[in-house]
């Protein structure tokens, strides 16, 4: 399928109504972003992963709504080590969250939540022993 920014295709599932993973081509780029989650109605909806593979490279993993970040999720900056979690709400950042840099012991934790959920206690143990580490 063309779009107004090149190419873009479901590449496997079903990215009507589902699971499926989607990706854009660029023209400036060989690599464009993927989204690879829950579709409702054509739209990103659900839980799932967007990946901005431009530099620089950036991603979201978390809930979705009518194709905007909302719900819980986490946000990497992968250039700057830094990431967000917390809240969003039609596309928009909620204050309450928390960025910080990545740390191993945060990774682990991300790579544990698959789906990207987080509990707030577990964050809030995670940072905690971060803290504790720079003490």
């Amino acid at each position: 399928m063309w779009c107004n920014v090149g190419f873009a295709a479901c590449l496997a599932g079903n990215c009507k109504n589902g699971q499926g993973t989607f990706k854009w081509e660029n023209n400036d780029s060989s690599n464009g972003d993927t989204y690879v989650g829950e579709w409702k109605n054509s739209k990103r909806h659900g839980k799932g992963t967007y990946t901005w593979n431009q530099f620089p490279k950036q991603e979201y993993v978390g809930e979705w709504k009518k194709n905007k970040m909302h719900g819980r999720g986490i946000y990497t900056w992968h250039k700057t080590r830094q990431i967000f979690i917390g809240e969003w709400r039609d596309g928009v950042m909620v204050t309450g969250g928390t960025a910080f840099e990545r740390s191993v012991q945060l990774k682990q934790l991300v790579k544990m939540h698959k789906d990207g959920i987080i509990s707030k206690a577990e964050f809030d143990q995670a940072l905690l022993r971060e803290k504790n580490k720079k003490k």
